[in-house]
C-alpha cells in the first residue's frame, strides 16, 4: 500500500511528512533531522499516522509535494523536513542537471531558516567535526590533487570568492592558528648552507626564509659585477639548485 505519512514527535510536537511504497508502522522516514530526533528522544516519543492512500509512483510524489506545501512544512520551525523534495529513487541522479538544480533550489530554502544554519554549523565545527581525527591516505590526497589539477575558474566564480571574502575581518587568534598551520607545514626539513666558510642550520623552511630576507635585503636587486654577493632565490634553494645548501628530510 502506497501512503503519504506524517510521523509527529509526542514530546516537542515536531513533525515529518513524507511517502512510503510499502506501508510500515516501523519505518519513521528519512529525514536527517527526524533521525537525529529519534536518537535522541527514542522510537516510542513518536506516532506515525497516513495522510493519504496512493495508487501509483507518480500520483505518490505528487500528493507529498501537496501535503508539503499544504503544511508549509520546509518553512515551518516545527517540522523535520527540510527541503522541498521528492522523487523516485530508482529515477534519480546527480547527472541529471535539472535534479541538481532542484536539489540546489531545496538547499537554498533550507540554509535560509537560522536554525537549520545554526545546527549544521554546530555539528560541523570544533570537535563536532565528522572529519575530526581522521588521517587521508596518500593515494587519497593523490586523487584529490588529480581532480583539481589544472582547473582554471571562471570569471563568475573568481568574482563570487572575491565578494565573499570583501569585509571579512580575522581575528587575532585566527590568525594565530593560521601562523602556527603554516609553519607546521614548512617544519619537513632541515636546512644547512655554508656562507663564508661558517656552516649554518635552520630547522625549517620558515627560519630559513627569514635568514634569506634579511640577506637579501642587503644586496641590491639586478645584476651584480665582479666577485660581490649574489642575492638567494628561495625557491630554488629549496629544491637543493645551489651547491652551498644542503637539504636534510626529517
Amino acid at each position: 500500500m502506497m501512503v503519504i505519512y506524517k510521523t509527529t514527535n509526542l514530546i516537542n510536537g515536531k513533525y515529518y511528512i513524507g511517502k512510503q511504497k510499502k506501508f510500515t508502522d516501523g519505518y519513521f522516514g528519512s529525514g536527517t533531522a527526524l533521525k537525529s530526533a529519534v536518537k535522541k528522544y527514542g522510537r516510542l516519543s513518536f506516532k506515525k499516522e497516513i495522510l493519504e492512500i496512493c495508487d501509483n509512483e507518480i500520483s505518490l510524489q505528487e500528493r507529498e509535494l501537496f501535503w508539503l506545501d499544504k503544511c508549509n512544512a520546509v518553512k515551518d520551525k516545527q517540522c523535520y523536513n527540510l527541503v522541498r523534495e521528492t522523487s523516485s529513487n530508482n529515477h534519480r541522479s546527480y547527472k541529471d542537471p535539472n535534479y541538481r538544480k532542484r536539489l540546489s533550489e531545496a538547499v537554498k530554502v533550507a540554509m535560509a531558516r537560522p536554525e537549520v544554519r545554526a545546527k549544521i554549523l554546530k555539528n560541523n565545527n570544533g570537535e563536532n567535526h565528522p572529519a575530526l581525527g581522521t588521517k587521508k591516505s596518500d593515494e587519497f590526497k593523490k586523487l584529490i590533487s588529480n581532480i583539481h589539477k589544472g582547473k582554471i575558474l571562471s570569471e563568475e566564480t573568481k568574482s563570487k570568492i572575491r565578494k565573499y571574502h570583501i569585509g571579512k575581518k580575522i581575528s587575532s587568534e585566527t590568525r594565530n592558528k593560521m601562523t602556527k598551520t603554516r609553519r607546521q607545514k614548512c617544519d619537513t626539513i632541515i636546512i644547512k648552507i655554508v656562507m663564508d666558510g661558517n656552516e649554518i642550520t635552520f630547522n625549517n623552511r620558515y627560519e630559513f626564509k627569514q635568514y634569506i630576507e634579511i640577506y637579501n635585503n642587503g644586496i641590491p636587486r639586478g645584476r651584480v659585477r665582479g666577485n660581490g654577493n649574489k642575492r638567494i632565490n628561495y625557491n630554488k634553494a629549496v629544491q637543493g639548485k645551489y651547491n652551498f645548501v644542503k637539504i636534510i628530510p626529517k
